[in-house]
């Protein structure tokens, strides 16, 4: 009689073992994975927001030229040499845009205006919470704008623009 080859106990148990050890070892390649996908996307919405910051800081400095005021009228008054500016609420950034275009009389002799007051703003997408500040320093006739955007995981964005009368006649 034939005897049938089969595993031993001991093969199957070294088996599953290995086999374990793959899975877990995968399981937590996919696991790091995720994490790290989520603090670079977390990373790029911090870079893209701060972005946004230096582009409304342009727009104010062209409504303002358009609308025939000084260059640098949305940022400082006569008096002061330094202002920090601060966006708040800015989920529909077009309506903000236009009440702010509309507004710019009022904007310039407010020094903030409409669009802009003295509280950081705060933006959530997709349950991610940033925040963001817009500081504006004077230097003879250049605007020097750093755009600071903070975020979940330590992270922190900053980008600096030198404004200049780009326009001048």
């Amino acid at each position: 009689m034939h005897k049938k080859k089969a595993f031993s106990l001991v093969e199957s148990i070294v088996s599953m073992v290995i086999l374990g050890l793959t899975l877990a070892t995968t399981g937590s390649i996919i696991a790091m994975t995720h994490i790290q996908n989520q603090k670079i996307k977390n990373k790029i919405m911090a870079m893209y927001l701060t972005q946004e910051g230096l582009e409304l800081a342009r727009n104010a400095r062209d409504s303002a030229w358009r609308q025939g005021l000084p260059w640098d009228c949305s940022f400082l008054n006569s008096v002061e040499t330094e202002k920090t500016l601060y966006i708040e609420n800015i989920e529909n950034f077009s309506q903000i845009k236009d009440t702010f275009n509309n507004n710019i009389h009022n904007f310039c002799q407010n020094s903030l205006g409409v669009a802009l007051t003295e509280t950081a703003q705060k933006i959530t997408i997709d349950n991610i919470n940033f925040e963001r500040k817009i500081d504006v320093k004077k230097d003879n006739e250049k605007l020097t704008i750093i755009c600071s955007t903070t975020g979940p995981q330590d992270i922190k964005i900053d980008m600096v623009e030198q404004l200049t009368n780009w326009r001048k006649n």
